[in-house]
């Protein structure tokens, strides 16, 4: 590894992914993207921008929260397919995929947080009740048969 990479460590594992080290160029690209995508969500929402981006950001810290609880990094890339999910469709990108069944593992993962943080067992009781809102936000993509009707003879 060279002087411009650091070393990584995942909590998952012993897996180390080198990063290029930070630069004032690289600083300053963050900067100018970090100042359009503040301008677009402007654009976007006009005076409820600043709801949206601390909802984004409320959306998106508590999914860390979940990456952080899993036990295998097979759940850590279920919860963080979601959390690029949600990223995506609040950046308005609405055909970014979801797979349910990662959505409801991933939220299980947030309820069963929330009740040992906050020793309260009705959480995941709200989390049922939350989930019945799922279909109008249309967070996932329209659903689809899990088998063809049988016709009978």
């Amino acid at each position: 590894m060279n002087a411009t990479e650091e070393e990584i460590t995942n909590d998952h594992g012993t897996e180390r992914t080198a990063y290029p080290a930070i630069t004032a160029e690289s600083l300053r690209r963050l900067g100018r993207a970090l100042l359009d995508a503040e301008t677009q969500r402007r654009e976007r929402f006009g005076r409820w921008a600043d709801v949206m981006a601390a909802l984004e950001s409320l959306v998106l810290a508590t999914l860390d929260v979940a990456a952080r609880a899993t036990d295998t990094p097979d759940e850590l890339r279920q919860v963080q397919h979601v959390r690029r999910v949600a990223a995506a469709r609040l950046g308005a990108q609405p055909n970014y995929p979801l797979d349910v069944n990662q959505l409801l593992f991933t939220l299980g993962r947030v309820a069963a947080c929330a009740e040992e943080d906050f020793e309260n067992t009705a959480i995941a009781s709200l989390l049922v009740e939350a989930l019945s809102v799922l279909p109008a936000l249309r967070l996932y993509g329209e659903p689809t048969p899990c088998h063809a009707p049988h016709s009978r003879l």
